[in-house]
C-alpha cells in the first residue's frame, strides 16, 4: 500500500509539471502580447508628443504637456525593456521544466490569443472525479498501510505455537540406520501479551492509523475547497470578460465614430488619440482575463 501510494505522489508531480508548463507557456505568450499592446501605445503616445510639440513651438501651449508626454515616452520605454526581460526570463523558465538547456531554447514572439484556444468547461462535474486526483489516491493508500500495520501489531499480541520434529539413530552401521531411530515431537507456546514492547508498538501503530485518516479528511476538503474556488473563479472572470469585450467593443465604435469626426474637423486629433489609449487599455483588460481564465 505504501508503494502504491509512492506511485501516486509520482503521478502527482507529473501533474505538477504539466501545469507549471503550461503556465510558463501562456505566460510567455501573455508577454508577448503585451509587448504588442505596450509599442501600440508608445505609437500613440508619440504622436500625442508631436502634437503637443508643434503646439508649444507654436505658442499655443506651454511646455508643461510637452515635457510631460516626453517622459511618459520614456515610461513606456522602459515598461517594454522589462516585459522584454520577463519575457526572456520566462523561456529560460519553460526550457528548464521541459530539459532543455536556458539560453539556447528559442521561441518566437506570437500573442496570446492567436496561439491558444481555450477549452469548453462541461456544464455538470461528478464529484467522482476527486478521486483521480493523485493526491487523494495517495492519502488514502496510506491510510490502507497504516491500517495494515495497527492490524500486524494487534497481531502480535496473539499466542505462538510453534512444533519442533527431531529424528535421532544410535545405529553404527548402514544397515541397521532405518532399524533404530526414533523421532520426537516437541511443542512450544510462547504468549508475548505478557511483553510490555507490543503495547507500544501497537499504540504507536494506532496513532500513525489516526494521523492517516486526518491527512485524508483534511486532503479531501482541501480538494473540495479548490474544485468549489475554481468554479466561482471560472464563472465569475467568464462573466467580468463578457463584460469588458463588450466595453471593447463600445470603445472601438467611438473611435471610428471620432475618427469620421476628426476628418471633417470636428474634434481634434488629441481628443481621438484619448479613444485610442482607451481602447489599448481595454485589450489589456481582456488579456489579462484571458490568462487568468486558462
Amino acid at each position: 500500500a505504501e508503494y502504491q501510494a509512492t506511485q501516486a505522489d509520482y503521478d502527482a508531480v507529473t501533474l505538477q509539471i504539466v501545469y507549471q508548463v503550461g503556465v510558463a507557456y501562456f505566460s510567455l505568450r501573455e508577454y508577448d502580447e503585451l509587448i504588442v499592446l505596450h509599442n501600440d501605445a508608445l505609437a500613440i503616445s508619440d504622436e500625442l508628443y508631436e502634437y503637443y510639440k508643434v503646439r508649444f513651438e507654436n505658442g499655443l501651449e506651454s511646455d508643461e504637456l510637452f515635457l510631460a508626454q516626453e517622459a511618459e515616452n520614456l515610461r513606456l520605454k522602459a515598461n517594454v525593456k522589462d516585459l522584454e526581460r520577463l519575457r526572456h526570463l520566462q523561456q529560460n523558465t519553460l526550457a528548464t521544466l521541459m530539459g532543455e538547456i536556458p539560453g539556447q531554447f528559442k521561441l518566437k514572439p506570437k500573442n496570446l490569443s492567436d496561439s491558444v484556444s481555450s477549452v469548453d468547461k462541461p456544464n455538470v462535474l461528478n464529484a467522482n472525479l476527486l478521486e483521480r486526483r493523485p493526491d487523494l489516491v495517495a492519502a488514502e493508500l496510506r491510510i490502507k498501510s497504516a491500517w495494515n500495520y495497527k492490524e500486524a501489531a494487534r497481531a502480535a499480541h496473539l499466542p505462538d505455537v510453534s512444533v519442533t520434529l527431531t529424528g535421532a539413530t544410535d545405529s553404527s552401521s548402514i544397515s541397521g540406520l532405518f532399524s533404530d531411530w526414533g523421532v520426537g515431537i516437541m511443542p512450544s507456546i510462547n504468549f508475548p501479551i505478557l511483553d510490555p514492547t507490543l503495547d507500544s508498538q501497537e499504540a504507536i501503530a494506532r496513532v500513525k492509523l489516526k494521523n492517516a485518516e486526518d491527512v485524508y479528511r483534511k486532503t479531501v476538503s482541501t480538494a473540495i475547497g479548490e474544485v468549489e474556488n475554481a468554479i466561482i473563479n471560472l464563472q465569475k472572470y467568464e462573466e467580468r470578460r463578457l463584460l469588458e469585450l463588450q466595453r471593447l467593443e463600445r470603445l472601438l465604435k467611438a473611435q471610428e465614430k471620432s475618427q469620421v469626426r476628426l476628418e471633417n474637423g470636428l474634434i481634434t486629433q488629441l481628443e481621438l488619440l484619448q479613444y485610442q489609449r482607451e481602447v489599448l487599455a481595454s485589450r489589456e483588460d481582456v488579456l489579462n482575463l484571458n490568462m487568468i481564465l486558462l
